[in-house]
């Protein structure tokens, strides 16, 4: 038992360590807050998704990541600064594809993610106070 609590708590800070070197890349040792990132589906392994759209922003958030050098294990979507996470995507105009907009939280911060009529995801990253 004392083991299995050893190698929980191990485990935990490796975690903990490696999110930290992720939060450190995106914000430039803490020198920035934020940080807007443009990625090129074509250069990406893209995923149809359908209609599910918080989905395929979660899909290029971790791609963008990873063109960071960030590694998939480093974020979590389902805990945010404040407990779960709250993330969801709306159209802005109705039935507007180009005005698709996805706000999605995560252990490191929050991103916006959006597309244009090409091949371009644009995503903005905000780190936590």
């Amino acid at each position: 038992m004392k083991n299995i609590l050893i190698i929980s708590v191990l485990a935990m800070w490796t975690s903990l360590v490696s999110a930290n070197e992720c939060l450190d890349t995106l914000t430039n040792n803490n020198m920035r807050d934020s940080l807007a990132i443009s990625i090129d589906i074509d250069e990406i392994n893209d995923r149809y998704f359908g209609n599910d759209h918080l989905a395929s922003a979660i899909h290029y958030i971790k791609a963008a990541l990873e063109l960071k050098g960030c590694s998939r294990d480093e974020i979590n979507f389902g805990r945010g600064a404040f407990g779960r996470s709250k993330s969801r995507c709306q159209f802005l105009a109705p039935g507007v594809i180009t005005s698709l907009s996805c706000y999605v939280e995560t252990n490191l911060g929050y991103f916006f993610v959006s597309r244009d009529l090409g091949t371009k995801v644009h995503l903005t990253y905000s780190r936590w106070d």
